[in-house]
């Protein structure tokens, strides 16, 4: 855990991802108490316009996130999301981190049967929307700092649910007036190359230096 300091200023943001707890120092050497949880999301178009823009919900003064009871299991409702990490089935031996996201092309069948009218994601405008992330930057820390193999940057998130559920969260995380962090990564399955504990810590890794850094 991080020592803290006469001039450190400590605050608490909350990301969805998966369940651990690390502390982390921003540029200005404040503490930064990040909580990380998890949310499984179906491979359904017609619900993702439900359930991401539930999870934007507007970011909240300090004074009302101060009432908020973290501790409790249940309480996941009440969070209010700074950083969004989506994470999805890619490609065998390679995990991508996505640039950016398309509004049409959805010309796949989901897990219901179904796709979007001509392919294309209603309720938003933009043609297509990047994260603010620099993944390149992310990408040099995994390769040359931590020292994994087999990670890229990617412009091309596939056009289907993965890339849809980017889309809208970015879409999502630009209404707001305070806008957070989305980014999307796409991992291979078990032993391609990476165990389970690899990948793991890998997405660990992405989302403690996303927390460092925005």
């Amino acid at each position: 855990m991080t020592e803290e300091t006469e001039e450190s200023v400590i605050t608490e943001e909350f990301v969805i991802f998966t369940g651990f707890e690390v502390e982390v120092k921003d540029h200005n050497n404040n503490i930064k108490k990040v909580r990380f949880d998890t949310k499984e999301i179906p491979v359904e178009y017609g619900p993702l316009l439900e359930i991401i823009p539930e999870l934007h919900k507007e970011i909240i003064p300090k004074l009302q996130l101060d009432t908020i009871d973290t501790n409790k299991e249940n309480d996941t409702d009440k969070k209010i999301y700074k950083y969004y990490i989506h994470v999805g089935h890619g490609h065998d031996n390679i995990i991508h981190i996505e640039k950016l996201a398309h509004k049409d092309g959805y010309c796949l069948k989901d897990n219901d049967e179904k796709m979007p009218e001509e392919g294309v994601c209603p309720n938003y405008d933009q043609k297509e929307i990047e994260t603010d992330v620099d993944v390149d930057r992310l990408v040099d820390h995994l390769c040359l700092k931590k020292e994994w193999k087999k990670i890229e940057r990617s412009d091309n998130a596939g056009r289907y649910l993965c890339e849809y559920t980017f889309y809208v969260s970015l879409c999502e995380n630009a209404k707001k007036s305070i806008p957070g962090t989305v980014l999307f990564v796409h991992v291979p399955r078990e032993g391609c190359p990476y165990s389970i504990d690899e990948l793991a810590q890998i997405l660990k890794d992405i989302g403690i230096w996303v927390t460092e850094n925005y």
